[in-house]
């Protein structure tokens, strides 16, 4: 309002919502279909009367009590809506925030309230995708109850939905990105509110803008396309944050060396993530005391040659080095029993990967080695992994690829990526994906037939020298054994002239996406 009137701008009053609009919003958002109760429908006017027609929290209160049908439970939550408003009331500011910590209380669930004020250590307005998001809770060890991965990922999506479902975060797709949600701006103010309170002093323990000092009650640190340099030379002295659990840096293409006393004092860190820092080459050596550390993510840090031993980080459960600059893996992963994800997709300068080193890691549940082009790993060593649900990989040759194939190990995953003869393809893991390329142009590709794993959701052949049936192609394919193939691409390929042929015992149905 200061601002307006600095600017000479005529501020427009906006009127709360007349008990009767605010009635109707709060009916309309309830969602339900069933006319309510007598009783109950008064206790609810009585709740909306009391969110004093402001819409933001008629709407957050009412998606907190959808679906509820016991007086009780009605009754209890206006006690509880009226006790929140009284206690600590100064303002109308202090009366929304009262108002919208309801729907905060109401969780019931403190991994749920936990999961909520994280999205507040990101900036105003920002969207979050939300995948990146589930694996910096995973990461930070927000999601520990669940074992498996998959089951993990179930229960973060399952977290959003119910935030969503409250109107305490938003969610966000368009045609150019994936998922993602954001915060309202009132809403991220209520939960930097809690946080304070939370953590007694008063004072910020998130930080989304380098020109805030760096207090020793930070928690996390969100810094992207931000310039912290002030921070990073050797002579200035480094940041003593002793209850900093999460240091995101992404995008910070400015970095291009990180002193080694940085680190220092940062102790209790748990997620790390430089992803983006094109310019940085060497890691400190500090970065390998840091015994906390559960993730840590070096994604697109192209020019990347040097990171210190990780033999100490014996917490550590997440490594992402895709599209890196890292020509060797990293020293000391034998010894990290706990690590699930490892992570280096399209790492090209990676000439092989140690024998004997995945075995060792038998907790893994996500490894990713597609697009990569100059590893090959043993099928032995791919199918020692037991706990393994998530795998990309590329070989060679026909043999090693149908090697694995026939081990059925890729029964056991719930997603996979194989790859022969190719690369550059997507980043993303999503589905059960099979890609061969230049088939048919080696001596020797004609004397083997190529295996294919039957529960594959998307084929795609490229460059490769054909029979005139595609169901000559794979027995798997003649057999109609692959009746989850749902895509199917084929591109640049000789002598093909039959996909499928169609009788009256035909069982297995045509892919509902083809690209020819």
């Amino acid at each position: 309002l200061e601002v307006c009137r600095g600017m000479k701008c005529q501020p427009i009053k906006i009127e709360p919502l007349s008990p009767e609009e605010g009635w109707d919003l709060f009916t309309k958002k309830i969602g339900s279909d069933k006319v309510l109760d007598k009783k109950v429908e008064e206790i609810a006017r009585s709740i909306a009367l009391e969110c004093a027609g402001l819409p933001l929290a008629i709407v957050t209160t009412a998606r907190t009590m959808r679906g509820v049908d016991d007086i009780h439970e009605w009754r209890s939550a206006l006690l509880e809506l009226r006790e929140s408003i009284q206690e600590g009331l100064i303002d109308m500011e202090g009366q929304v925030f009262r108002i919208l910590k309801f729907s905060y209380d109401r969780l019931k669930d403190e991994k749920l309230q936990q999961c909520f004020l994280y999205c507040a250590s990101f900036p105003e307005d920002y969207e979050i995708p939300k995948v990146d998001l589930i694996v910096y809770w995973i990461a930070e060890g927000l999601l520990d109850e669940r074992r498996t991965r998959r089951a993990k990922f179930d229960r973060g999506h399952a977290i959003l939905n119910k935030l969503e479902n409250v109107c305490l975060l938003e969610n966000v797709k368009d045609d150019d990105r994936s998922n993602a949600v954001k915060m309202h701006d009132v809403i991220r103010d209520m939960a930097l509110n809690i946080t304070k309170e939370k953590n007694g002093s008063g004072d910020p323990i998130f930080m989304v803008k380098s020109e805030i000092e760096w207090s020793e009650n930070l928690e996390r640190v969100f810094l992207k396309n931000d310039i912290i340099k002030e921070y990073l030379y050797p002579s200035i002295s480094p940041p003593k944050c002793l209850r900093l659990v999460s240091l995101l840096l992404p995008s910070n293409k400015s970095i291009t060396e990180i002193p080694n006393s940085f680190f220092v004092h940062m102790q209790s860190l748990r997620v790390l993530d430089l992803s983006g820092s094109e310019k940085l080459k060497r890691l400190p050596d500090s970065i390998s005391n840091l015994k906390s550390l559960r993730g840590l993510f070096l994604n697109g840090c192209r020019n990347l040659e040097y990171v210190p031993s990780l033999a100490e980080l014996k917490e550590l459960r997440e490594l992402f080095l895709q599209q890196s600059g890292v020509r060797a893996v990293p020293e000391g992963l034998d010894g990290l029993v706990n690590l699930k994800c490892l992570d280096l997709f399209f790492v090209q300068d990676i000439k092989c990967i140690p024998t004997g080193l995945l075995p060792n890691l038998s907790h893994l549940q996500c490894l990713r080695l597609d697009d990569c082009i100059n590893v090959d790993i043993p099928t032995g060593e791919l199918v020692s992994l037991r706990q393994l649900e998530m795998l990309g990989v590329n070989f060679s040759d026909l043999h090693k690829f149908n090697s694995y194939v026939n081990s059925q190990h890729w029964q056991r995953l719930s997603h996979y990526r194989l790859q022969c003869r190719i690369f550059n393809s997507k980043q993303s893991l999503r589905c059960r994906e099979v890609t061969i390329s230049n088939y048919g142009r080696g001596e020797l590709d004609q004397d083997h037939d190529i295996a294919l794993p039957t529960n594959m959701q998307e084929l795609s052949i490229f460059s490769c020298i054909l029979p005139t049936s595609l169901l000559d192609f794979s027995p798997s394919l003649n057999n109609n054994a692959c009746k989850d193939l749902e895509r199917f691409k084929i591109f640049y390929c000789k002598r093909i002239k039959q996909l499928w042929s169609f009788t009256a015992t035909t069982s297995w149905p045509v892919p509902q996406n083809l690209q020819i």
